[in-house]
């Protein structure tokens, strides 16, 4: 089954979503828009996700895209994100695993290759996981 997947920056993206997010039969995929871990900082983008993932608990996935900061994807992994966006090094992403595993935090890492957007629309993208 396929995902979707909704990418935002900021608590107001998600206001085009509400009504697809609460109707859709299948889980759907929040993310943070690329780069912005740095732009806004991981405390913003980590409170934003939370607040998100409380309001829609049974609904909604949520991932933390980090780019290639490995000490931010340690930092994801342990705040308790399930799966995390990584570009960086595979060797990298095998040991953001095994952390995971040490500190009880099953993480999925991947890479961003896997996402193909599908749709959208004023920057606001939802995207298809395959």
């Amino acid at each position: 089954m396929s995902n979707f997947v909704i990418e935002i920056s900021s608590l107001y993206d998600l206001d085009n979503y509400r009504d697809f997010i609460e109707d859709s039969e299948q889980k759907i995929i929040i993310k943070n828009k690329k780069n912005t871990i740095y732009s806004l900082g991981f405390p913003y983008i980590d409170l934003m996700l939370k607040s998100i993932a409380k309001e829609y608990k049974d609904n909604i996935e949520i991932y933390i895209d980090i780019g290639d900061d490995a000490a931010i994807a340690a930092h994801g992994v342990e705040k308790g994100y399930k799966s995390i966006i990584f570009n960086g090094d595979d060797i990298i992403k095998n040991k953001l695993e095994s952390i995971g595993e040490i500190i009880g935090n099953k993480v999925n890492v991947i890479n961003e290759m896997l996402a193909n957007v599908v749709f959208s629309e004023d920057e606001r993208k939802i995207i298809f996981l395959k």
